[in-house]
């Protein structure tokens, strides 16, 4: 069975009207053609009117006959409207010839038989071929008017009206006119009729749709139902589905209990196919609301999976539509259908897909319940068959029970016996319990309720006694009067004894919990151990409790009581003095050893005991006893005893359990008992160990607090007490620099710990101590560091004397300056000398321009040199080295200009220095201390002619680096190297050239390469050497890049400011007269009033005189008698608010300037407008 194609139909509907009006018009036809031949021959019979008989049989005849020919003729056409119009004209060309027979254009009818067609054809031809058979019609009337008046073959009848020439004419002109309005106006019903007959194809097709669905879905629900398994269910329902909808491809798929859509059965599709797809599913199984989903064109679908379209496409599936299965608002899952080519779902498809679906998923569901019943109902009768329950049925009004289960095990009764007497449970009820259970009954019966549960026990025919409970539903009458109850009997005696064993069972583990609350917080557990044990006796409803304890003696383990506990109603048969020191071996108890050894408990009635073991326990008075050993750690410590002495008592499972636990509670305790004991023994010696250690140890805080320090530690930092160091802040009272305390501490973190990490700290009045700290975290059970425990090794003493000896050979390498320093100099010395003389000449000669240019080639000459020893100046200073970001290449660059003067002149450097370096941090005085070193011993390893070649450039270390060269770690590198053409160093040397006062030299000290080692090292750097003899010597110094902007340079040239003078007073102390002299000179030529001192003590003296006067003092700071710095201090005192200028020719960098901060300082050699302007500044700031 196929459905009904709508829409097929509604696109026809125009072409059924004209078919319709076609057929409507031969058939009609021909009804009225033999119609009125039969009227006008009876007509003719009746009142002998002389009409042409023949011509009425011949039409009616002709319009009969042309039925056939008619059709043929549609059906050459293929147009029904067309052959409708040709009928229509044939209908005229008879109409006329019938007509004019009948009685011509006066004939009654003639008019209205014309019309007939015109208005047919109009209604279902529409207005244009209405138009053209009025026309037709017109010529026809016209004819039949002109053959009337010229009388041929015309034959006048008696219903031929006899009218005048004029009324013929104006009948003739009515016709037509009546002819055209009826052929415009037919149009309006033909649009109603077509309508009318469009709704009426619409409303047919629809109830054809409806139908189709009707029996198609009663088809499937009517297979479905005579289905006897659920695999027949879905192999009918497929079947189903594929007859439907006129497919040969169609699946159902379920989804299983892990929500995996399976296949349940399936037509026209591939094993492979199958297994591929399985398991997809556009819906999730708990979606609530999912929806159908239509698939027209495979190929073009953009929601597909790539994959997954590839495997349907492969199937020879071109279209597909999954529609979901919900049965009660679950989704069960989908069934597919598959089409071969694209296809366009219509909604009325898709309604009957919907259709079926529902059908389909009511039609499982109920099967898969019906299913699930059956199931549940030969479970139940299974349940009903193995249980040991009773089932009733109570009659109220007849007084009768039924009764139906195991009666012989609730009431002791066999089935049988029900048949012999009348049975009543009532008096199988426990005397004891009836006067409490009737009452409940028989309120309940009286009362509304529906449900009553009871508990009581019943006395069997044996008079044994069991716990049941009986769980009964009350069944009432329309009135609310109780007619019957059925309910059910449980015997719940093993219920009721386990429910006491778990009261008895919790009221242990309550005493358990509360010895665990007490012994937790105790170490000292033998005070505690007494009520203890009493509380746990009296829970577990036993008559005496022991507690014994193991100990070796003369190589036999022996136990002895440690504690016990005796209830009141029991009589003391032993002294405790008797259970010391029993030898398990000797009192018969060997078994114990192994058992209780194993973590094994031993119980029982005493009774079946081995003989020794009776005998003497059962001396004590025990009748049941229950023996758990007691482990600390690994060690068997001894066990614990329950003893019941009134009856022979089983312990369940649940007893022996809570006992365990008790024992092993008091094992932990006793356990951390010992632990605590060894401990405090531990920290004593430790203590001990502690406070004796001439290293200063402590422990502190990551805020910054000491918890706790060693009189060494004290001693060091020059406190009174452990007390009062213990209150300083770490960071603030304790470092020199507090950022340092977070350095430490993240070097802590990072490495875990740290071994020998230099510190600057300060003792308590302020004197500087260097230090090294070895220092670990201590950590809490999270993983958070709570304190910090170190030592420290005091090295102050050794680092002076590392830098005395640093400065001795700074001093050794700068002697080996000295001849091409001198040299210089004296190259200096004699251009002033000569420019001097000469400008004295020209003075006299009165050549001022002459003398000019002299002076300006002294002072030109005098900055040049006074540059060049500043430079010198920073290879003496003594101070720790102090980092900044800086250019490598600029501190070689300034470096290599001052060498320049000091090497062989037969010794070349050459710079290879490489573009846009990233920077490093460094101390440019150790550089350049690192530079001198290795280029003093490339000059001395080269004999005769050489180069000496330094280099930079980067490079990356990786790690594969660094795990062949342990000195190095990952990351970018700044290289300086500095290489030879010497005579090289030898591979027995080579390992050995850092080691301090290692020389191979005559007069060597040795520490020339260890300096460099030790400079490379404070950079956190690492040094390789490559040489071979004869070839020349490679060091390679590789420093941590950095990406830091460099900080201002020193010798930053500034534009020349302004020189301005001034009227102010002007106190200068200055040892040198000449150099005093020279600036009274300079400061009076700027219209200052000056008064001098050669030394700090006379500055005081004028100052004191003087003070008022006086607006800035200009102090040399090394003076004889009292220096600038001191002789500042008393000043000071008597002008606080005076503004003080320092001079110095020592090098800023060598001098511990601290005590200056605030002042300001200029250094020799210092110009005339150096001076000008810092004195200007000075005395004009507020």
């Amino acid at each position: 069975m196929k459905p009904p194609n709508s829409s097929n139909n509604l696109s026809k509907y125009e072409q059924s009207f004209a078919d319709f009006a076609c057929d409507y018009s031969i058939k009609a036809r021909a009804i009225a053609s033999v119609s009125l031949a039969l009227t006008f021959i009876a007509l003719n019979f009746i009142f002998k009117l002389s009409l042409p008989i023949h011509i009425f049989t011949i039409a009616a005849l002709f319009q009969s006959l042309i039925n056939q020919p008619y059709r043929f003729l549609r059906n050459l056409l293929k147009s029904s409207d067309k052959v409708l119009f040709i009928t229509n004209i044939i209908d005229i060309i008879v109409i006329s010839i019938v007509v004019y027979y009948v009685g011509g254009l006066s004939f009654t009818f003639a008019g209205f038989l014309y019309l007939i067609v015109i208005v047919f054809n109009g209604i279902f031809g529409g207005t244009t071929r209405a138009l053209v058979l009025a026309i037709l019609s017109s010529l026809a009337v016209i004819f039949l008017y002109i053959f009337e008046t010229l009388e041929i073959l015309y034959h006048p009848t008696l219903i031929t009206f006899q009218i005048s020439e004029l009324q013929k004419v104006v009948l003739l002109i009515s016709y037509i006119a009546i002819f055209f309005i009826f052929a415009v106006l037919a149009h309006i019903p033909s649009q109603r009729l077509k309508h009318e007959l469009v709704k009426q194809r619409e409303i047919t097709a629809q109830l054809e749709q409806e139908h189709f669905i009707t029996e198609m879905l009663y088809e499937i629900t009517n297979t479905v139902i005579r289905a006897e398994s659920i695999e027949e269910v879905y192999q009918q329902t497929l079947d189903g589905i594929t007859k439907a909808l006129n497919i040969n491809k169609a699946s159902i798929l379920l989804f299983d209990p892990d929500g995996i859509m399976r296949f349940k059965a399936w037509v026209g599709l591939s094993e492979n196919y199958r297994k591929a797809v399985e398991g997809h599913s556009p819906w999730k199984p708990d979606d609530p609301n999912p929806q159908p989903i239509f698939i027209s064109n495979v190929e073009k679908d953009r929601t597909l999976n790539e994959n997954l379209k590839k495997i349907i496409l492969n199937e020879g599936i071109r279209s597909l539509g999954f529609i979901p299965l919900v049965f009660k608002g679950k989704l069960l899952g989908k069934f597919m259908i598959y089409y071969e080519q694209p296809h366009e779902f219509t909604q009325r498809e898709i309604t009957l897909i919907l259709a079926i679906a529902i059908q389909i998923s009511l039609s499982i569901g109920r099967k898969l319940i019906e299913i699930e019943l059956t199931n549940w109902r030969d479970k139940f009768e299974k349940i009903v068959l193995a249980m040991k329950e009773v089932v009733y049925e109570w009659d109220f009004e007849n007084d009768t029970t039924t009764w139906e289960g195991d009666l012989e095990a609730i009431f002791g009764i066999k089935k049988e016996e029900l048949k012999e007497r009348k049975f009543s449970w009532q008096e199988f009820i426990h005397p004891d319990d009836v006067n409490l259970i009737m009452p409940k009954i028989s309120d309940a019966i009286k009362g509304t309720v529906s449900t009553l549960e009871t508990e009581y026990r019943i006395r069997r025919k044996d008079g044994s006694s069991i716990y049941c409970l009986d769980y009964a539903y009350i069944i009432r009458d329309e009135n609310g009067k109780a007619i019957k109850t059925i309910g059910i009997i449980f015997d719940i005696t093993t219920l009721k004894e386990t429910e006491q064993k778990l009261l008895k069972r919790e009221k242990v583990l309550k005493v358990i919990n509360y010895a665990a609350g007490i012994l937790i917080k105790t170490i000292d557990w033998e005070k505690e151990i007494g009520k203890l044990i009493e509380a746990l006796g009296e829970s577990a409803e036993v008559n005496s409790v022991y507690l014994f304890k193991n100990q070796e003696r003369n190589g036999e383990l022996t136990t002895g009581l440690v504690a016990r506990w005796y209830s009141s109603n029991l009589e003391k048969q032993v002294e405790d003095s008797q259970l010391q020191n029993i030898s398990y071996k000797l009192s018969g108890f060997e078994r114990w050893l192994d058992v209780l050894g194993r973590k094994e408990v031993i119980h029982g009635f005493v009774k079946n005991l081995p003989f020794r073991e009776y005998l003497f326990l059962s001396f004590l008075g025990v009748k049941s006893i229950l023996v758990v050993p007691i482990f600390v750690g690994d060690k068997w410590w001894g066990f614990i005893s329950l003893n019941d002495c009134r009856i022979e008592r089983k312990w369940d499972e649940a007893e022996i359990n809570a006992i365990k636990t008790f024992a092993d509670i008091l094992g932990l305790t006793i356990q951390r008992s010992e632990n605590e004991k060894a401990l405090r023994e531990s920290e004593q010696r430790y203590r001990k160990l502690f406070e004796d250690s001439k290293d200063p140890i402590y422990i502190s805080t990551p805020e910054g607090k000491l918890v706790d320090v060693n009189p060494a530690f004290v001693e060091l930092f020059g406190y009174s007490s452990k007390e009062e160091i213990l209150k300083v802040d770490i960071p603030t009272e304790l470092y020199e620099n507090p950022e340092d305390r977070k350095k430490n501490l993240e070097a802590i973190e990072t490495q875990g710990y740290i071994k020998d990490y230099e510190l600057h700290l300060k003792t308590k009045d302020g004197r500087k101590l260097i230090v090294y700290d070895t220092s670990t975290p201590i950590y809490d059970d999270k993983g958070n560091i709570i304190a910090y425990q170190g030592i420290l090794r005091d090295v102050t003493k050794i680092k002076m004397l590392e830098q005395q000896l640093l400065q001795s050979q700074k001093m050794e390498s700068l002697g080996r300056l000295t001849a091409g320093i001198a040299h210089d100099i004296n190259n200096a010395l004699t251009v002033i000398l000569g420019n001097t003389q000469l400008a004295k000449r020209l003075l006299t000669q009165g050549d001022i321009e002459k003398v000019n240019e002299k002076f300006t080639e002294i002072e030109n000459t005098i900055r040049r040199t006074g540059e060049f020893t500043k430079k010198l100046l920073i290879f003496s200073r003594e101070q720790p080295a102090v980092m900044k970001i800086s250019d490598l290449n600029s501190i070689v660059n300034d470096f290599t200009k001052v060498m320049l003067k000091a090497l062989r002149e037969n010794i070349k450097i050459e710079l290879i220095l490489a573009p846009k370096l990233p920077n490093v941090k460094v101390d440019p005085a150790l550089i350049n201390q690192l530079l001198l070193n290795l280029i003093i011993n490339a000059q001395e390893a080269i004999y005769g002619e050489g180069r000496i070649i330094i280099e930079t450039y980067t490079r990356y270390i990786d790690q594969e680096y660094c795990d062949y060269h342990l000195e190095a770690k990952p990351g970018e590198y700044v290289v300086l190297s500095v290489s030879d053409t010497g005579i090289g160093i030898s591979k027995e040397i080579l390992p050995r050239i850092f080691e301090p006062f290692f020389t191979t030299k005559e007069h060597g000290t040795g520490l020339g390469l260890s300096i460099v080692y030790g400079i490379v090292k404070q950079h956190g750097g690492f040094i390789n050497v490559y040489s071979e003899v004869n070839q020349g010597t490679i060091f390679r110094i590789y420093f941590p890049a950095v990406y830091e902007y460099e900080e201002e340079r020193e010798a930053k040239e500034e534009a020349k400011p302004e020189i301005k003078g001034g009227t102010e007073t002007i106190l200068i102390a200055e040892d040198e007269e000449k150099l005093r002299t020279t600036v009274i000179d300079m400061l009076q030529s700027l219209g200052y009033k000056v008064y001098s001192a050669s030394n700090g003590l006379e500055a005081i003296e004028i100052f004191k005189e003087k003070a008022n006067e006086i607006d800035l003092v200009f102090l040399d700071i090394v003076m004889p008698v009292l220096g600038g710095y001191e002789a500042m201090k008393e000043i000071v005192k008597i002008k606080p608010s005076i503004k003080v200028i320092f001079a110095t020719g020592y090098s800023l960098n060598g001098l511990n300037l601290e005590f200056i901060k605030g002042f300001d300082l200029i250094q020799k050699p210092y110009s005339y407008e150096t001076i000008a302007v810092k004195v200007r500044e000075v005395l004009d700031r507020k």
